[in-house]
């Protein structure tokens, strides 16, 4: 007996296994005792229910026996952890399914070496070579399973079997999916591993032919009650890859016809342009939307290569998993790429607000110091600066010129508009308005001066006569008497403040613009003109680098709430594709069951829904921010050919960190459907229909 046990392969001592508890408990083995030797082709032999494949479960580490031992050669099963389990089967025990049981995202080669990539291991090429000889499989190695015929299926999953020279293979019904034909060739092939590779076989059937056919050792189930075997696993019904010709062609000549109208919109001039921008912005974004299962499997399979090259077979297995459905990738990645886009196109347009503003002042504050009413622009409470305070600032040491802008309504032109009143004669000392006609500092009392972009909306030239109404109803007919282009400070109508002054209850100034002599110290200046500004309401007072910067600051506190958009974007995005992401795991579970089977560890389940999760994430987010970005372009152009507003720039830290977020939203999205795949049930994930 001491002999038998050195050599047994395999072998179970008093094992007992029961389902169920109480009057509904089923003992499917009740104390079997059996020994499986080396290098012997060795069947199990029973009827339905007998407990065969149960025998066969608890011996290969796939199932836990109520009581009762199982050996590995010496090694005692009971006392190994669920990764110890794992590891074994992947590294000492190979599995033949009644069904095939192969990827269909991997090729013959990839699934002949699931266990060895599973494991990290380098694959033994003569030792594949030589099973891959025997199988007769060379010519199909590139091959998917669904190109294979149900013999060629079957002999692939031999090979994985023995791919990675396991100490024992256990096969389960291995021909009940087969013809005749094909149940006898590979009967022959695993009698041939036997003969010539030394091999150790165990075989569940109930088919006495097969033990005459291959002269096989018997060892007969006992029947302790009626259990139902595992049923054959199936290929599971995949929803069409491809998306159909149709909504390609569709979601094709939808976005070539937006990006179309978008270019042609911005070759326009005048208002028009952002109307018809916007109507092929529409019609591209509808065009992204319709073409995203036509892109999903080239876009993922290219962002995927990376994750396959560091994560080996699980970045792999994850990068077909979001290939294998272009649709149901699409649909999960599209709330997300909406929300991205839009994200994006508002930072870039925000983005190019920015720098138009700050570039614009930069351009056009000639001054060293300016004092503003609550920060840049008179944003601030108070209402305005008081002249009192601008003679007192003209009283300090190293001050040459003061000037401000007096902001106010007016209608001009018939239209109510806003208005800059200047002093035409000291302006150009702190502001340089780049006139392109005409001079500032020689306007009239019956002039005013306007942008190039408003002069070109009016139809206006020197000389043109322009109907003003003052804000006390006063009506007065003036002519354009200068016309410029840098329109940040000074806004599109500027006109003498002997004009308005007369008209309006109350002067107050929303800036006022500091010129030193030559030689002044520019902080002692300023702190001489903060002290001065502390009976006047507090004014901000800053140098000229100060102001600059504080151009950008409501677009700043734009992009804050944009931000705010992207989180709910991504909320939203998270749930959508966990939902995804659930149901995949859903429909997989069979697949996600033979993985574990073979040697993927729990962490290599989860890791491999987690890639997943983020190449899906990663794609919506690729994909928003490519669209968010030409839209944002197109808006910046747009509004700088209509309105003169903008310069495109592109922040590079904000895209940076939307995709970024994208990522993490993958990652969070993952967390519950990981969890759900790694703590499926081995045996019955295997038997899901």
């Amino acid at each position: 007996m001491e002999t038998l046990i050195k050599t047994a392969a395999a072998r179970a001592v008093a094992l007992t296994k029961i389902y169920g508890a109480g009057e509904a408990a089923v003992r499917a083995l009740d104390r079997v005792t059996a020994e499986f030797s080396r290098e012997r082709f060795t069947a199990i032999m029973g009827p339905s229910g007998s407990g065969k494949s149960t025998l066969m479960h608890c011996l290969a580490g796939l199932d836990q026996p109520s009581s009762g031992q199982v050996f590995l050669g010496d090694l005692e099963l009971g006392s190994l952890s669920d990764t110890q389990l794992t590891v074994l089967r992947r590294e000492r025990v190979g599995f033949i399914f009644q069904s095939f049981n192969l990827l269909p995202a991997l090729n013959v080669a990839e699934n002949i070496a699931l266990p060895l990539l599973l494991s990290g291991r380098k694959p033994d090429r003569s030792w594949l070579e030589t099973v891959i000889g025997i199988v007769r499989l060379g010519d199909r190695l590139s091959h998917r399973p669904s190109e294979l015929s149900g013999g060629q299926q079957q002999r692939v999953a031999v090979a994985r079997a023995l791919a990675s020279q396991p100490e024992i293979i256990f096969a389960d019904e291995p021909t009940g999916n087969l013809d005749s034909q094909s149940g006898a060739q590979l009967l022959g092939f695993l009698r041939q591993t036997v003969s010539e590779l030394g091999q150790t076989v165990v075989m569940v059937t109930h088919d006495p032919g097969i033990v005459v056919t291959v002269g096989v050792s018997i060892i007969p189930a006992v029947r302790a009650s009626r259990v139902a075997p595992l049923e054959a696993l199936r290929e599971s019904a995949a929803e069409p890859a491809g998306p159909r010709r149709r909504r390609a062609i569709t979601g094709l000549a939808l976005a070539v016809a937006g990006l179309a109208v978008v270019l042609a919109g911005l070759s326009g001039s005048g208002n028009k342009v952002l109307t018809i921008v916007g109507l092929g912005a529409v019609a591209l974004t509808a065009g992204f939307v319709v073409l995203g299962p036509a892109v999903a499997r080239p876009v993922t399979g290219a962002l995927g290569r990376p994750l396959a090259a560091w994560r080996g077979v699980t970045g792999t297995l994850a990068r077909r998993s979001a290939q294998r459905s272009p649709r149901r990738t699409a649909a999960a990645a599209t709330a997300l790429a909406i929300g991205v886009a839009v994200v994006t196109l508002f930072t870039v347009y925000a983005a190019s607000l920015r720098a138009a503003d700050i570039n614009g002042v930069t351009d056009s504050f000639t001054g060293d110091i300016a004092i503003s009413a609550g920060g840049f622009g008179g944003g601030g409470s108070g209402g305005g600066i008081s002249p009192a305070f601008g003679r007192s600032v003209s009283k300090v040491p190293g001050v040459r010129t003061v000037s401000g802008l007096v902001k106010g309504q007016a209608e001009v032109g018939g239209r109510s508009a806003d208005v800059t009143a200047v002093i035409p004669a000291t302006i150009g000392a702190v502001l340089d308005l780049h006139s392109v006609t005409g001079s500032i500092r020689t306007l009239t009392r019956d002039q005013i001066a306007v942008s190039q972009v408003e002069a070109n909306d009016r139809g206006w030239r020197m000389g043109s006569r322009v109907g003003l109404v003052l804000p006390d109803g006063t009506r007065e007919s003036v002519t354009v008497g200068a016309i410029y282009t840098s329109r940040n400070l000074a806004g599109d109508t500027v006109l003498p403040v002997s004009l308005w002054a007369p008209h309006t209850l109350q002067l107050t100034a929303s800036e006022i613009f500091v010129k030193l002599a030559p030689g002044t110290n520019v902080a002692a200046a300023q702190a001489a003109i903060t002290r001065a500004a502390a009976g006047y309401g507090k004014p901000t007072v800053e140098d000229h680098a100060a102001f600059v910067a504080s151009a950008g600051k409501p677009v700043s506190m734009f992009l804050g709430l944009v931000y705010v958009l992207l989180v709910l974007a991504i909320v939203i995005a998270v749930f959508g594709i966990a939902n995804t992401l659930s149901l995949s795991v859903y429909e997989r579970t069979r697949e996600i069951g033979l993985l574990r089977a073979v040697g993927e560890t729990r962490a290599q389940t989860r890791s491999m829904v987690r890639l997943e999760s983020v190449l899906v994430s990663v794609f919506g987010t690729v994909g928003g921010l490519g669209l968010g970005t030409f839209l944002g372009w197109a808006l910046a152009q747009a509004g700088a050919k209509a309105e003169g507003l903008a310069t495109f720039a592109l922040p590079g830290g904000q895209l940076v960190l939307i995709v970024i977020l994208g990522a993490v939203a993958g990652i969070v999205a993952a967390i519950r459907p990981a969890r759900r795949a790694a703590r499926l049930p081995l045996l019955a994930a295997i038997a899901t229909e």
